[in-house]
């Protein structure tokens, strides 16, 4: 136990604990200067535009919207409420992606107009106009899932 130990036996510790800080220190400043540019994933609670666009193919293969006049217009009222959430992410996701402002509006107008015109009873006063409104969200529909494939990295 003697050889080239200090008499006083605390050196020991004090070159592992320097040499642990100054690793540490290193460490730290590995990931500093780096050049790479950082992945584009959105925040938390953020969605993006491919994951928007994922949303709104899948909101196509609902009936009301491939074949909305053929659908009881009534029965639609569950298609309407989930346009009514993607509608949501559309005019959040709008507000650096301008392209989305306007169909996300068409929606929102389309969504309106449906439940207000009674749409969701079977009993509603013009069908035809139940119809028209299931249209109008089809376009919508489209126009998003458009913009999004053609220009997802428009802003003002």
């Amino acid at each position: 136990m003697t050889g080239n130990l200090p008499k006083y036996g605390g050196g020991v510790r004090i070159r592992r604990s320097t040499l642990a800080l100054f690793a540490a220190g290193l460490l730290a400043l590995a990931g500093c200067g780096s050049e790479e540019p950082r992945s584009a994933q959105p925040k938390p609670g953020e969605v993006s535009p491919e994951a928007l666009l994922t949303k709104a193919n899948a909101l196509t293969a609902d009936p009301c919207f491939r074949a909305p006049e053929q659908q009881k217009y009534w029965l639609c009222e569950k298609y309407v409420t989930q346009l009514g959430s993607f509608t949501g992410t559309v005019n959040k996701l709008a507000e650096t992606f301008v392209a989305l402002r306007e169909p996300g509006q068409q929606l929102r107008t389309g969504i309106d107009a449906y439940r207000g015109a009674g749409c969701e009873a079977e009993t509603a006063p013009e069908p035809a106009v139940c119809l028209r409104h299931l249209d109008q969200l089809k376009t919508g529909l489209d126009t998003v899932r458009t913009r999004l494939r053609d220009a997802p990295t428009a802003t003002e």
